[in-house]
């Protein structure tokens, strides 16, 4: 895990996906690069929110060129990104997850000025945990697994935006999981039901930087 985390940090060097648009970039098949940001992270529950908790996200994107008419890209790649949330009241808890996410979207180049691209985007995730925990009290247990009970599987939708300044870009995203990833908690013993940990579904929303390759 430690390993996965350095790997993706330093090779993005703390910036983010690239979209760049104008000059050579403008008939590029492939834009490739690098990007890191910080994440805020909640889940949903028979129609309850849970406390929301900070976390991050670094990875590599990579925007396909669709048509040579239109600004156009396939967008994908892969990072590895933080999730978590915090239930308090009937129950306090703390739960991480971390994951491996690959986003399959589709983007629009909008050109502002000779400089600045706004790039919106809207897709599918789908992210395979690699790790995680859940706190209560005394007890620390695996979040993934028979003891934890939860799904290493997430998919969603995600959508969001960049704004691109020649080769340097800003951007945030919205991702809204499908699934319930909860299946089989265990923690509280067989056939536990209470609130909170049945139907639960992942939120997140991230803001990063990045730079092209």
């Amino acid at each position: 895990m430690k390993r996965i985390i350095l790997f993706l940090l330093v090779s993005t060097s703390a910036v983010g996906s690239v979209y760049a648009h104008k000059g050579a970039d403008s008939v590029r098949l492939n834009i490739v690069g690098g990007h890191a940001g910080y994440c805020v992270s909640w889940v949903t529950s028979c129609g309850l929110r849970s406390s929301a908790r900070s976390g991050y996200e670094a990875g590599v994107t990579d925007r396909i060129r669709l048509t040579g008419r239109l600004p156009l890209h396939l967008r994908t790649g892969a990072s590895f990104i933080s999730k978590g949330y915090e239930i308090s009241g009937f129950d306090d808890s703390r739960t991480t997850m971390r994951y491996i996410q690959i986003p399959v979207a589709v983007d629009y180049t909008v050109a502002v000025t000779r400089n600045l691209s706004l790039i919106p985007f809207a897709g599918l995730y789908y992210a395979v945990g690699v790790g995680g925990k859940r706190k209560a009290g005394d007890t620390t247990v695996p979040i993934f697994g028979k003891r934890g009970g939860f799904s290493r599987h997430d998919t969603g939708f995600m959508c969001g935006a960049d704004a691109a300044v020649g080769r340097f870009v800003i951007g945030a995203d919205y991702g809204m999981g499908f699934i319930d990833i909860d299946k089989t908690d265990t923690m509280y013993g067989e056939g536990s039901d209470k609130v909170g940990y049945r139907h639960v579904r992942n939120r997140c929303f991230v803001v990063r930087a990045g730079i092209i390759f």
